[in-house]
């Protein structure tokens, strides 16, 4: 009887309890890698807002501070559909003048639907021009130029370059008064990412995540608003 009893204490797990304790384990298992999965999807998202944001700043600096140099120069806005633009839209403030394609030219597998630096060959996302004359925003014959070079006088300066995949979705400028010389401008741009389709052109989101085409976690836009005055000098 007492050896009947020893055998008994030695039994090992039944397979119930081993498939009970390995399932336990394929849950917290999947828990942790989903857990992982959306930790590092929130990472991502948050670098891509936070690089748009940055580039944002960064062309709202370089605009009011060239609003402020030029005093009582001329503000220049040419739409990247004007005709004659070819694709192009054009800035000028004063002696600079800033350039960019459009997204969808950007984005086309045909190498000369985008406008690009003739000293690169690389298609032009937002650029900074030196132009004095404002010669890009003023047509010769209904032309306007399209000869962007990153050296000589002009020294072309890509804002956007060693970002994400960035684009100027729009660019808006609105005069908001001019009164005994004094001028002020709202510039409003917006700037997103640029893979495939994953912006809403019509109100300018991203696609959601149960969109078709969406690419959520790497998608981002956002508009931005810079005044612009230019005072005579006294």
């Amino acid at each position: 009887m007492m050896a009947k009893t020893k055998r008994a204490t030695n039994r090992g797990f039944t397979l119930v309890e081993l498939l009970l304790a390995m399932a336990g384990v394929a849950v917290l298992l999947i828990s942790i890698a989903v857990t992982t999965i959306q930790l590092t999807n929130m990472y991502h998202k948050g670098i891509t807002i936070k690089s748009i944001n940055q580039s944002g700043r960064e062309v709202g600096d370089l605009i009011r501070r060239d609003g402020l140099v030029v005093g009582q120069g001329e503000v220049r806005f040419v739409a990247a559909d004007t005709q004659g633009a070819g694709g192009l839209g054009r800035l000028c403030i004063g002696s600079r003048a800033y350039l960019w394609n459009k997204p969808e030219n950007l984005r086309s597998n045909d190498p000369s639907a985008a406008v690009r630096y003739n000293s690169t060959g690389d298609a032009i996302i937002l650029a900074r021009v030196a132009d004095p004359l404002g010669t890009f925003c003023i047509p010769q014959n209904g032309v306007y130029a399209t000869d962007v070079s990153t050296t000589g006088t002009m020294r072309a300066t890509e804002l956007l370059k060693g970002q994400a995949d960035l684009a100027v979705y729009r660019m808006d400028v609105t005069p908001i008064f001019d009164r005994n010389g004094d001028r002020a401008f709202n510039i409003s741009y917006t700037l997103g990412t640029n893979q495939g389709e994953e912006i809403n052109t019509t109100d300018q989101t991203c696609r959601t995540s149960n969109e078709a085409e969406n690419n959520f976690t790497f998608c981002a836009i956002n508009q931005f608003n810079e005044i612009v005055i230019m005072e005579k000098a006294s």
